[in-house]
């Protein structure tokens, strides 16, 4: 018997929120107010600058902070940290983290290191939910919600699945001489990536929560 949609365990909309909206109009609202403390004119005119002078539009820069951080380093030089440090204060007050802690979670220039916090916070909040509730496993896209959230390469994530999934197959038929079900599949699928993610995710940022 088949388990109902509705019953189905998902990932909660604590992990839905911090992949997607909820991320992009906390950079953005960040961006403005840290761009408004030079001036509506200047706000004006480093908008202008990012969308001509780098290709990068206002709504493309959570997507791309990486561009962003680069771009803001080549407008403003030395200054750029200073405005870096208003975004990363008023993102702080959104997340509810201190900012002298986000300032030290990690090495490098402000906007490099909240990608990396924002990365490991993701991707310790999709472990823990995982580990909370293993039923996520058949009935959610791990890859899926790692290319959403941005916290992996695309690329190389569809290239590791199909890998694993290859795998998986050849030792299922040599062992039944059959291809396995679809939810099987995923379900392995989904774990190996998880084992993977975790032991990735401990080596980098260590175990802390």
């Amino acid at each position: 018997m088949k388990r109902a949609a509705k019953d189905r365990p998902t990932l909660s909309v604590r992990l839905e929120l911090a992949t997607e909206r909820a991320f992009e109009d906390i950079v953005l609202d960040a961006v403005d107010k840290g761009f408004g403390e030079l001036g509506n004119g200047a706000r004006k005119v480093l908008y202008h600058h990012l969308e001509k002078g780098w290709l990068l539009k206002r709504e493309e820069i959570p997507e791309r902070l990486e561009r962003f951080h680069e771009a803001l380093h080549g407008i403003l030089g030395d200054g750029a940290r200073i405005v870096e440090s208003l975004i990363m204060k008023s993102i702080s007050s959104e997340l509810g983290v201190p900012f002298e802690t986000l300032d030290e979670l990690m090495p490098g220039d402000s906007t490099q290191r909240f990608i990396e916090w924002r990365r490991a916070k993701i991707l310790r909040t999709l472990i823990t939910e995982v580990e909370n509730n293993l039923g996520v496993l058949t009935f959610s896209d791990l890859g899926e919600v790692l290319t959403k959230s941005q916290t992996v390469d695309s690329e190389e994530l569809m290239e590791a699945k199909r890998s694993i999934g290859s795998i998986l197959d050849d030792y299922v038929r040599s062992k039944v001489g059959a291809s396995m079900e679809a939810n099987t599949r995923k379900f392995l699928e989904n774990e190996l990536i998880y084992l993977l993610l975790k032991v990735g995710v401990e080596r980098r940022y260590g175990n802390g929560r």
